[in-house]
């Protein structure tokens, strides 16, 4: 069995690309609740899942420029993130919930600490 393959984060403004994350992770949490009855574990509870991500570096791409980028971020405006893993695809729409930026360039890049948060559920494709 081959290895999987982490491919760079998509970040999509208003469903159109506009950049790839570079130096990014991400964390699913399914929210599932351990049920104790008197016995024991009698199972677990479906919970509503969610995921978070955090991103050190955006290159921006396409038509979309680093201020539209920034805009978003700053203004809370729904970012969906796609995350690749081997042959699946983590969808969730985000928003930014703290940013730290090291710096800016003209090259479009941006670089910094970006933390986002699932608005809604995460989806697997």
């Amino acid at each position: 069995m081959a290895n999987a393959i982490i491919q760079p984060q998509a970040i999509r403004l208003a469903g159109n690309l506009a950049g790839t994350a570079k130096g990014s992770s991400a964390d699913y949490n399914s929210n599932d609740t351990r049920q104790k009855g008197l016995t024991g574990t009698l199972g677990h509870s479906d919970g509503i899942p969610d995921a978070d991500f955090e991103i050190n570096k955006i290159e921006v791409t396409g038509d979309t420029t680093t201020d539209q980028v920034i805009d978003a971020l700053v203004n809370k405006l729904p970012i969906e993130v796609e995350a690749t893993v081997g042959s699946r695809v983590l969808v969730s729409t985000c928003r930014c919930i703290s940013y730290s930026l090291k710096s800016e360039s003209e090259t479009g890049t941006i670089e910094g600490t970006f933390k986002l948060e699932s608005s809604g559920n995460p989806t697997w494709l």
